[in-house]
């Protein structure tokens, strides 16, 4: 005759991690879709940094010329407002007149931004 405490015990025992596995999946899986995109910027304007805001970001891109630079990571269905400035670490006050944009990420693709400014505007292209 066999244990029945023995045998409910071992399929506690292998079901509890398993349940707990998916759960941290799903939520795993979840939090992946809000994570969308890395940007690149690149700053072939006047403006010394392109500063970045909106939501937990708040990132000073610094330099010009047709390089990119590393800017930081966005999440989708945030607005981000996007300024060029005047000074190379982005001091209050030193946002230039016309250099603005608002940017709103949607979809599901993980993908790179790539965000320049000209002398009148922003640019915007994903690969």
């Amino acid at each position: 005759m066999m244990n029945r405490r023995i045998m409910y015990r071992k399929v506690r025992a292998i079901v509890s991690p398993a349940v707990f596995s998916l759960a941290v999946m799903a939520s795993f899986s979840a939090y992946a879709d809000d994570i969308t995109k890395v940007t690149k910027v690149t700053n072939v304007s006047n403006a010394k940094a392109v500063l970045i805001a909106g939501g937990d970001v708040w990132k000073c891109v610094a330099g010009q010329g047709e390089v990119e630079r590393d800017g930081p990571t966005l999440k989708k269905n945030v607005t981000y407002r996007l300024y060029g400035m005047s000074s190379s670490d982005c001091r209050n006050g030193t946002g230039m007149a016309g250099l603005y944009d608002e940017l709103l990420l949607q979809g599901t693709a993980s993908v790179t931004i790539h965000i320049t400014l000209y002398n009148s505007r922003f640019r915007y292209y994903w690969d």
